[in-house]
């Protein structure tokens, strides 16, 4: 993310879930949202468009999909 400057093109909000148990909620939600139960919640998830994308490959794959970069 931080080589292909990212954060420049795609606004994103971090939120750091071991250490702070309302982010650790706010990571739950989303995922409830999306189906996932807890025994499939991971991070990294990203969360966009009410769509969860688990897992580093699926937002390296969506991050490709919306810079076109390769």
């Amino acid at each position: 993310m931080k080589d292909n400057q990212i954060e420049k093109i795609i606004p994103l909000r971090k939120f750091e879930v071991y250490k702070n148990p309302i982010n650790a909620q706010i990571l739950q939600d989303k995922a409830k949202q999306c189906g996932i139960n807890d025994q499939e919640v991971g991070v990294p998830l990203l969360w966009k468009d009410g769509k969860c994308y688990v897992g580093e490959e699926k937002i390296i794959n969506l991050f490709k999909s919306i810079t076109g970069a390769n």
